[in-house]
């Protein structure tokens, strides 16, 4: 369906746009080589694109661009959803760029485990020539840029707090790992975590049994997953939830065509490609380590971003209704974050000096272009939303109509037509309820558990 927001787009099988072809010769040289290898496949390009530039972002905790008055690094989150096997699972190169950062990181580990038993082992002799001793050897703390979906928040707190100058990437190729995590008791944190580091917001954790206080004034973190559609709920329970509005979506669904499997004898493997890549990300990383950067846009600059974003606000709403609101708000947030980590790879690439990173006119455009094509694919996913949590309310409707005593098939139907449900959804919900042992069924009758 064309709308003012999707107007001139290439719209996809589910009305969600694929990147443009000009937007890629306008990358930094670092994502262009990073989308290279796919640039066959317009869903499999952009998703190494989608997962690069979250994978970038988690690298620049040094950098600093001030957003209505806020101070804010480059870190993003974002959700590739897409069919099994459609493509999304290229996803794990864009977030391969990071792994030279870890890889320095386990070294370092490895040296500061041999020191401590080192010096545990001196510690001893001490001890034993001198009984009256009592010199204590602080055991090194495991640092990590990479850290796992399936993670407590409690150990999540305490890895982005020995991480707090370094930054971490979340990234998991299995959406619903995070979401059965955020379910139980001792990951249900999480989502609050989730969506204060978004802004950089102080975080706390206060365990008794430790008898500690971890303060983080600064957490920073990015987060890459992939999934299905149907692992999405896990995850964002409702458009009114914050996280949904943090997120940057691409959701596609490709057609089924067989796809030429055969390697490519005349190119290296991809994993070496994107080891190649890795090295020069970890050379990027450590420039921007080295100092503290301000990321910048022009007075003119920031006034193109003020008409590009009162016009989609404005768009959106009359489209959607006033709901979506703060879904677009917050997209120029993550805008600006974009534009800083192109600007960012732009200043490495052209060899720049000083510790002010200005933004070029053609990166805010290319910045806003990637916000046209991104934002249909956020409002989508709302719209899908949107309409499973109507799915479940007319379920819980459904169920709560049904008799407390003993029913048969018929009486259900019967329940269902009272509230003008089809029969064939009131099977189905049937099914579910007993799958999920709510209802328990036999010989052709159902009772509530």
């Amino acid at each position: 369906m064309k709308s003012k927001l999707n107007d001139g787009l290439k719209l996809g099988s589910i009305n969600t746009p694929a990147f443009s072809e000009s937007m890629y010769k306008e990358l930094p040289a670092l994502l262009r080589k990073a989308c290279g290898p796919f640039m066959k496949s317009e869903t499999e390009r952009d998703i190494v694109l989608f997962s690069s530039a979250i994978a970038l972002s988690a690298c620049f905790p040094n950098v600093k661009g001030r957003y209505d008055n806020d101070d804010l690094n480059a870190n993003l989150y974002g959700i590739a959803i897409g069919p099994p096997a459609s493509g999304k699972g290229v996803g794990k190169y864009g977030a391969s760029l990071v792994n030279e950062i870890q890889s320095q990181l386990e070294e370092t580990n490895v040296l500061a485990s041999g020191n401590y038993e080192s010096e545990k082992i001196k510690l001893k002799e001490t001890k034993d020539k001198d009984s009256g001793s009592s010199n204590k050897i602080a055991k090194p703390n495991y640092k990590s840029f990479l850290l796992p979906a399936n993670i407590s928040s409690t150990f999540l707190i305490k890895q982005i707090k020995e991480n707090e100058k370094l930054g971490n990437f979340i990234f998991d190729s299995e959406a619903d790992t995070l979401a059965t995590v955020m379910g139980q008791e001792w990951g249900s944190g999480i989502s609050e975590l989730l969506r204060k580091a978004f802004h950089h917001e102080k975080t706390q954790l206060g365990r008794s049994g430790d008898n500690i206080i971890i303060n983080i004034a600064e957490p920073k973190l990015s987060v890459l997953l992939t999934g299905t559609p149907g692992q999405l709920g896990g995850i964002i329970k409702s458009t009114e939830d914050g996280l949904f509005s943090r997120c940057m979506f691409y959701m596609f669904h490709d057609n089924p065509v067989w796809k030429n499997v055969a390697p490519d004898r005349s190119s290296e493997s991809l994993s070496k490609y994107f080891n190649d890549l890795a090295n020069e990300v970890f050379a990027i990383h450590q420039t921007f380590l080295a100092d503290r950067f301000e990321y910048v846009l022009s007075e003119g600059q920031w006034e193109l971003f003020n008409r590009a974003f009162k016009w989609l606000l404005e768009a959106s709403i009359a489209e959607y209704g006033k709901d979506v609101q703060g879904m677009i708000k917050r997209f120029g947030t993550i805008v600006f974050r974009l534009s800083m980590i192109f600007s960012i790879l732009d200043y490495y690439e052209n060899k720049m000096e000083g510790t002010t990173i200005q933004c070029s006119d053609r990166t805010l455009r290319l910045s806003l272009n990637v916000m046209r094509h991104l934002v249909i694919h956020s409002l989508e996913v709302f719209k899908k939303v949107e309409a499973d949590k109507r799915a479940v309310n007319r379920k819980e409707q459904f169920l709560q109509s049904l008799p407390d005593e003993k029913f048969s098939t018929m009486e259900a139907y019967k329940a269902a037509e009272a509230i003008g449900l089809k029969q064939r959804m009131a099977a189905y919900y049937l099914s579910e309820a007993v799958k999920d042992k709510i209802l328990f069924h036999s010989h052709g009758e159902y009772a509530k558990v």
